[in-house]
């Protein structure tokens, strides 16, 4: 038998610890077990039988119901069965525009907030697949490695701000750099890169670095998030943020530069006007050959804490009713004198 938990079987030893402190404080009155139940839940108080001579009994179903539960705890394991996995060759990585720009309210309710709602969705939707995350402004940033962890990637995402991330402005060459390093390093036969932002660049020189990613075959699906208005933008408070003449700044939906993006790299461009599925697109674009998924079946321990968590919550409730007994309560009536 294996333990896949075996430090918590040392909670075994509070329980002589709890006899001794229980019968130790109840040596005068001699009380058995069932008053630290009542104790603890009589909303009348109890009515403590001293017994001189007979000794409080061991509640034995109450510890062998402990011993069990402490064992189940631990995870024993034993045997084989086969899990079966689902492993693809492709991974994905979410490249997510964090500029200020991003909290332009010309897509409702922002346009990071729509970003984020795209992404989760496509997140939550993976079944085997790496995913990645990567949030830029000027500077681009790991928030997550590769990894199937789908919960703390939309835990992370969930939580990402502008207010995050030092400095302002949006720099495409910054992101595809970082993109391709962490592509680089990877064995996977085919990479994606998921952009959402809305298209504004402050850098300059991204475009040489496409024809990487198109040597690397790293297909990108870009994703315009913003209207063809120009919007303005508002700090959390509330306010409008202003240019150093005091006019507010009007950030402009700029899809050029991504449909390039997407055209180079022989990926796809889609507008989030609308709300859209990204795994239907994405779907759409791993038909191609030389993108698979496949189930492999794998033999490991079988897990067996049902044996002993089952007959524990038995015996639990046995010793609830055997060794727990119902004793008649007394109300004390403050300001009554005993009558002799």
């Amino acid at each position: 038998m294996n333990l896949m938990s075996p430090q918590l079987l040392l909670g075994l030893l509070f329980l002589p610890l709890i006899l001794f402190l229980f019968y130790r404080k109840n040596v005068q009155a001699k009380a058995t077990f069932s008053h630290l139940f009542k104790v603890f839940f009589s909303p009348k108080g109890i009515e403590l039988k001293k017994q001189e001579k007979k000794q409080a009994s061991l509640p034995w179903l109450f510890l062998a119901s402990s011993i069990l539960f402490f064992i189940a705890l631990s995870r024993p394991q034993w045997g084989k069965s086969e899990v079966e996995l689902l492993e693809s060759n492709i991974d994905y990585l979410v490249a997510l525009d964090v500029s200020k720009s991003m909290l332009a309210e010309d897509i409702v309710p922002t346009r990071l907030d729509r970003a984020k709602l795209l992404a989760t969705n496509f997140i939550s939707k993976l079944h085997g697949e790496r995913v990645g995350l990567l949030a830029f402004t000027k500077n681009a940033f790991i928030e997550a490695p590769l990894s199937t962890d789908y919960e703390l990637l939309e835990e992370i995402l969930t939580e990402l701000s502008p207010n995050d991330f030092p400095n302002e402005g949006t720099n495409f060459a910054a992101m595809l750099d970082e993109a391709l390093q962490i592509f680089s390093s990877n064995e996977k036969a085919k990479n994606m890169l998921i952009l959402l932002s809305d298209g504004e660049d402050h850098g300059g020189g991204w475009q040489q670095k496409l024809a990487e990613f198109k040597k690397e075959s790293i297909q990108v699906l870009s994703i315009g998030i913003g209207a063809s208005h120009g919007a303005v933008i508002r700090n959390p408070n509330g306010s409008l943020y202003r240019d150093y003449k005091g006019q507010p700044i009007v950030t402009i939906f700029n899809p050029a530069s991504l449909e390039f993006i997407a055209r180079s790299t022989g990926g796809v461009y889609i507008q989030a006007d609308k709300y859209f599925d990204i795994s239907t697109v994405v779907e759409g674009m791993i038909k191609n050959p030389g993108y698979t998924k496949r189930k492999e079946k794998m033999k490991t321990h079988a897990e067996k804490y049902t044996y002993f968590l089952l007959p524990a919550l038995i015996l639990a409730l046995a010793s609830f009713l055997f060794e727990f007994p119902l004793y008649e309560n007394r109300e004390v009536k403050l300001g009554s004198k005993d009558k002799s």
